[in-house]
C-alpha cells in the first residue's frame, strides 16, 4: 500500500472501509516500536461499497496497491488510485484505464 517494497496488512470491514495496517518491518532486538510490528493507519478510504466487490492491484505501475471496486451488475471497474506521502494515506482520486 506504501510503495516500500514490504507487504503491509489490509482489511475491508462489512461498510466496505479500507482499513490498513503498514508493515514497520524495523524490529528491534526482538520486540517493535511500540511494541506492535504494524502502524495502524485506521480507516485509509470509506468505500460505501460491498466488501465482495472491492479489490486490490497495482493500477498504475508506481508500486501501491490501488482500490478497484467492480460495478456488479454491468462488470464495469472504477478505480482508485493509492496515494501515500510523509506517512499518510490519501485523497484517493479516481484513476483513469
Amino acid at each position: 500500500m506504501t510503495g516500500n517494497g514490504v507487504d503491509d496488512y489490509v482489511w475491508v470491514n462489512k461498510n466496505g472501509d479500507i482499513v490498513v495496517f503498514v508493515n514497520r518491518n524495523t524490529p528491534p532486538a526482538g520486540n517493535y516500536e511500540g511494541g506492535s510490528a504494524w502502524d495502524d493507519k485506521g480507516v485509509v478510504f470509506a468505500t460505501g461499497q460491498d466488501p465482495r466487490a472491492i479489490h486490490l492491484g497495482d493500477w498504475d505501475g508506481d508500486g501501491k496497491a490501488d482500490v478497484i471496486i467492480i460495478d456488479r451488475e454491468t462488470g464495469t471497474p472504477r478505480v482508485y488510485l493509492t496515494k501515500y506521502d510523509s506517512g499518510k494515506f490519501g485523497p484517493y482520486n479516481r484513476g483513469e484505464g
